[in-house]
């Protein structure tokens, strides 16, 4: 349970990061009190997310963002790690899986220690979350489209094919 949170924290990385980067100051007079309560809590939770990054050896750090907050598939994140290192370290896949693994372990070690916190700043991240419920709402709009124009093209195939 806690490392999916975790997980899921550091997938919405980057909502956190562009909520939280908003002027309150000049923007006050345009944002409503729950608009300014999700900017603080935005905050709050990169300032974890930020804190859960510095506990990580260099190549842990590393492979959660690439993974997680970049959205990576692990081929391309290996790929990354040989760019980054100029070439002269490659990393397997399942070696990045390790360094990941251990990421989550030592954050979760730490969440454990701070659960009431966490819990408290991080339960409700599904509700908060409207970048991302728009991005999956276009998703699903996308999928949706995408299952209308395969039946349509599919369509006039089959009645071709069932009268001859």
């Amino acid at each position: 349970m806690m490392k999916d949170m975790i997980r899921q924290a550091f997938n919405y990385y980057n909502s956190f990061v562009a909520q939280a980067e908003l002027d309150v100051d000049w923007a006050k007079a345009f944002l409503n009190e729950e608009q300014l309560r999700r900017i603080e809590l935005a905050r709050m939770r990169t300032a974890l997310v930020d804190n859960w990054l510095k506990m990580l050896t260099s190549d842990e750090r590393f492979t959660i963002e690439k993974h997680f907050i970049e959205n990576l598939e692990w081929a391309r994140v290996a790929h990354s790690f040989g760019k980054h290192w100029d070439s002269i370290f490659f990393r397997s896949e399942r070696q990045l899986g390790t360094y990941q693994a251990n990421a989550l372990e030592k954050i979760g070690s730490f969440c454990e220690t701070y659960e009431e916190l966490i819990h408290g700043v991080f339960d409700s991240l599904n509700q908060t979350e409207h970048l991302l419920e728009v991005r999956e709402a276009k998703k699903d709009e996308q999928d949706t489209r995408s299952v209308r124009s395969q039946h349509r093209a599919s369509g006039p195939l089959k009645q071709q094919k069932g009268g001859t």
